[in-house]
């Protein structure tokens, strides 16, 4: 199969896969490249590598989400899934989506003829299988779902007749019938003898189409039916988070006022501490100023003391000096006498 070259090299894409953890999806690096008739993914992951290869002929749609993210819907053996990539810019994604429908185009027109078993049934498939209204991508999973429900409805409601498929049916060949279980491809409407290889791919173009006219819509209402449901999970995961969260906040608002509580009293305590030492302050300096005073006194006494002493040694003095001349005046009297009325 031949490619340009840029389709060939590895090419860096994001893919939208979901968190086993979280139970919501996010953006994945990987590499893609289309090589022989695969259309391959290899995770850039640090811890180990995650390929993913997609059979190019199983591929059923292709068709852009945004302006630079697009959606593979391919065949699986349990029916079909919607993988999404985004590309770095605008031309890059719009460049892939051409190589690919190239790439799966090719692969079709090389894809070998099946049974004419299933090529009676894919025509009868092709025939009879009514239009569905596909919803819009912006369009809410709920009327999706009623939109599919309507129809389904208005297919039961109809008389059944001889070459009419319900819904039913029409999902079960879309998943066993169009399939190969061995090979895991869709298998092309089986090509007589007669039948040019225009016709051919012609009628295999159209029971593609056919295939792929309710298939998107399906899958689309499916992922955003599961989107809803993890967004319920996670509401209701975040809910419980959120009423343990306020149950915490109540048991540490309790420990909060406790505290409160205890330091309040451990205010008052150190409130009445500090007055009892400002009052033994207050009592140690009266006790001081007194002790001052007693001993000014004691110095004052002292003073006194040694004036007394002093007062008292002149006063001994005092009483010799006198003694001495009382003494010495009995002795000048008795001259006198003696001098005045002789000896006796």
């Amino acid at each position: 199969m031949d490619l340009d070259d840029e389709a060939q090299t590895e090419r860096i894409l994001k893919r939208k896969v979901k968190n086993a953890r979280t139970n919501l999806f996010e953006w994945t690096k990987c590499r893609c490249l289309v090589v022989e008739e695969h259309f391959v993914c290899e995770e850039m992951s640090n811890t180990n590598v995650k390929r993913m290869e997609i059979l190019l002929a199983n591929i059923l749609a292709i068709h852009p989400k945004a302006a630079s993210r697009f959606e593979v819907t391919h065949a699986t053996s349990n029916g079909h899934e919607t993988d999404e990539f985004m590309a770095p810019t605008p031309q890059h994604c719009q460049l892939w989506m051409r190589q690919l429908k190239q790439a799966v185009a090719a692969s079709l027109n090389t894809t070998r003829p099946t049974s004419p078993i299933a090529n009676s049934k894919s025509s009868r498939l092709r025939h009879d299988l009514p239009r569905l209204k596909i919803p819009s991508p912006l369009t809410s999973p709920i009327k999706s779902m009623h939109l599919q429900d309507d129809s389904k409805d208005s297919m039961e409601k109809s008389p059944p007749s001889e070459g009419h498929i319900s819904l039913d049916e029409a999902r079960h060949l879309d998943d066993t019938t169009l399939m190969d279980p061995q090979h895991d491809k869709p298998l092309l409407p089986w090509k007589d003898a007669e039948t040019s290889p225009s016709e051919c791919s012609e009628e295999s173009n159209k029971a593609s189409v056919a295939a792929r006219r309710y298939t998107p819509s399906e899958a689309e209402a499916e992922e955003q039916l599961g989107i809803l449901v993890r967004v319920e999970g996670a509401l209701k995961q975040l809910e419980v988070e959120n009423k343990l969260s306020l149950q915490r906040e109540t048991s540490l608002r309790h420990e909060l006022v406790n505290l409160q509580d205890s330091m309040r009293l451990l205010n008052l305590e150190k409130q009445e501490l500090l007055t009892q030492l400002r009052d033994v302050t207050a009592e140690r300096e009266e006790w001081k100023a007194i002790a001052r005073r007693k001993q000014d006194e004691l110095t004052q006494l002292r003073d006194d003391l040694q004036v007394a002493k002093d007062e008292i040694r002149l006063l001994t003095n005092e009483q010799l000096r006198l003694t001495h001349r009382n003494r010495d005046l009995a002795v000048h009297v008795q001259r006198l006498d003696t001098l005045v009325y002789g000896k006796f």
